[in-house]
């Protein structure tokens, strides 16, 4: 077992359940909770920063999947162990199997509540029409990570990133030049050449050859306690002034607050190597610095708010997939009330086909998790 497992950090599960959260509220947006979820939204870092909650997301799971499978890394410095191949693949499996609850209750909800006319800006990044054309079809090429629909696609990233993280924690823990060596190389390929899985030419929104990079940092904070040797007055300061600093530039682009000159014609989307597909280097610093800021918050907030935010956080972090899954659920089956006939008996049969189906399948996979850890 390596010597560099650490026991679990508490601030951890706090910052990934609030990311979890956050993505859900930002997934709230364009749909018929829009009044709802303006106070939600205007909290979430795709507003505040130029990051967002997946990066948060990721990172995190990095570092959890250092804690939790480390000690399954074998003798042989290039391949992973036979224990730890079957840990990842059954995690993967267990990402397969929410992918597939999400979409089949989500298409149950919209063919039972929404009227046949729909608004179809709102329907069409969720692909719901090819789910309910072709359920079987729809579904494999999903889970064969051939086509990938809004809300899911986070976890299509994922499986991608464990399958390539059972080599980079092999090598990080036997070879560690190695795993620096590749992830950093991919990373730069993409920033630099054409090489990316960009969205024009694959439909990958995450592209998982730059993200990779981001996760093996969460596993090498992990293995060298990074994150409590960063949490200095010094360095939390320098986070600060960069978030703030960004923050700044996003607000004065984003509404218009130079009258004059080359930032007047600037969108926040223009703003130079902070692209979220490719994980360009701005927003990848942003990332690391929100990390080092929000642990710092949970450790000075008064301890009744630290005590509030560990009831609220803490149990999504802890069961990160089962609370993403149940998320989406929930936005979907909210919004199947509102935008579904007033008062239909449709509407509160999709409520209750929700309902019952969440319970039913992601409640077999938050026991298929309890159990494993």
């Amino acid at each position: 077992m390596p010597s560099a497992v650490r026991s679990r950090d508490i601030s951890l599960d706090i910052i990934r359940g609030y990311a979890i959260l956050a993505i859900t509220a930002n997934h709230l947006r364009g749909n018929a909770l829009e009044l709802g979820s303006d106070v939600a939204f205007s909290l979430t870092l795709t507003q505040l920063t130029l990051a967002s909650a997946a990066e948060l997301f990721v990172f995190i799971s990095g570092f959890v999947l250092f804690l939790a499978r480390a000690r399954w890394v074998g003798p042989s410095p290039a391949l992973p162990s036979r224990g730890l191949a079957a840990k990842i693949a059954r995690r993967i499996l267990d990402l397969i199997l929410a992918i597939i609850a999400i979409r089949v209750v989500g298409a149950a909800i919209v063919a039972f509540a929404y009227p046949a006319a729909m608004d179809p800006d709102w329907l069409a990044p969720q692909s719901y029409q090819d789910m309910l054309e072709d359920p079987l079809g729809s579904t494999a090429e999903v889970v064969a990570l051939q086509h990938f629909p809004n809300a899911v696609d986070v976890l299509q990233l994922y499986v991608v990133l464990l399958a390539l993280g059972a080599f980079q924690l092999t090598w990080l823990v036997r070879r560690e030049w190695l795993a620096w060596a590749t992830s950093f190389g991919l990373y730069a390929l993409v920033q630099t050449t054409p090489l990316g899985l960009s969205f024009e030419t694959t439909g990958w929104y995450y592209d998982p050859l730059a993200w990779q990079f981001l996760f093996l940092l969460g596993m090498a904070a992990a293995k060298h306690d990074a994150l409590r040797r960063l949490d200095r007055p010094f360095v939390v300061a320098a986070a600060l002034l960069f978030l703030a600093a960004g923050s700044a530039l996003k607000l004065i682009v984003e509404f218009d607050l130079v009258p004059y000159g080359p930032l007047r014609a600037l969108s926040a989307e223009d703003i130079p190597w902070r692209g979220k597909p490719a994980l360009e280097p701005v927003r990848l610093a942003t990332a690391l610095a929100t990390i080092i800021v929000l642990r710092w918050l949970v450790g000075v907030v008064p301890g009744w708010l630290r005590a509030i935010a560990r009831v609220v956080f803490v149990p999504v972090g802890e069961r990160s997939l089962f609370a993403y899954a149940a998320s989406c659920v929930i936005v979907l089956a909210g919004a199947a009330a509102v935008l579904g006939p007033v008062h239909s008996r449709a509407g509160y049969a999709a409520l209750l086909i929700a309902v019952l189906g969440a319970t039913w399948a992601i409640s077999t996979l938050h026991g298929r998790l309890a159990v494993r850890g």
